[in-house]
């Protein structure tokens, strides 16, 4: 995880107490590993969660590319133009 420098974020919300633990126990090290400016593939298909999912890793990962698709995980999935498949 730490070394990777493309991530695809489905299903965490980093609403509870365990998804936010996740990025307090990164956070400190974003600078020395590439996952502090990687490219964050944020898919959800509600664009308040999205927005907000969005605001918490650029605030958390500055120096990271954040790309917001507003999809169904499945509609993007199973679509001819997924960004994972090029």
């Amino acid at each position: 995880l730490v070394w990777t420098r493309l991530f695809v974020v489905i299903g965490l919300s980093f609403s509870c107490k365990v998804d936010m633990r996740l990025i307090e126990f990164l956070k400190p090290d974003e600078d020395e590993m590439p996952f502090g400016e990687g490219r964050y593939l944020i898919v959800n298909n509600y664009q308040k969660d999205l927005d907000r999912l969005g605001d918490i890793i650029k605030n958390n990962f500055p120096r990271a590319d954040v790309v917001k698709i507003a999809f169904d995980f499945n509609d993007f999935f199973y679509s001819r133009n997924n960004i994972l498949r090029h």
